[in-house]
């Protein structure tokens, strides 16, 4: 952030990062804790919007489920979703249309070219184009590590966040 800021391609915002693993990726703990603990401190101590225009999830490896979880289950308390180097599969995914409000966030889904979270993603992309749902889909020749998701992470805030 403190480079994209120094560069001018962004402005400054608040970013929280969250330790999922406490929960052993339990998407029921998470989803309390984000909206019963997180949000609420969040929006009370800082200056920050509270509407989902001024609000962003978005996560990697299994944060990219849980951010794909997210953006399925509560599209309308989030404008921007980014989905990286895995996503949802299963039943989750076969039942994309059963999901409301899809369509308003913005959504970035991307993968490394030899991440093993490519199929998901890939599989994720194509069932948003079945549905209609506008988004955009990233690959980047890299693998599942760090060099792929901070060049995502740069391409979500330069390109998709408040636009």
């Amino acid at each position: 952030m403190d480079n994209l800021i120094a560069d001018g391609t962004a402005e400054p915002f608040v970013v929280v990062t969250m330790n999922n693993q406490d929960f052993a990726w339990d998407y029921k703990k998470i989803e309390e804790d984000q909206f019963d603990y997180i949000m609420p401190y969040i929006e009370a101590n800082y200056n920050v919007q509270d509407t989902p225009e001024g609000r962003a999830y978005a996560g990697l490896s299994a944060g990219g489920i849980t951010a794909n979880r997210m953006y399925f289950n509560h599209a309308d308390e989030f404008g921007y979703f980014g989905i990286w180097s895995y996503a949802v599969t299963g039943d989750e995914l076969k039942n994309i249309g059963t999901y409301s409000n899809l369509d308003k966030p913005s959504v970035m889904v991307g993968a490394g070219t030899w991440d093993f979270g490519l199929k998901p993603a890939e599989d994720l992309s194509a069932a948003l184009n079945e549905q209609g749902i506008e988004h955009d889909y990233l690959e980047i020749p890299a693998a599942h590590d760090w060099e792929v998701w901070q060049l995502f992470y740069a391409e979500f805030v330069k390109d998709h966040l408040w636009k």
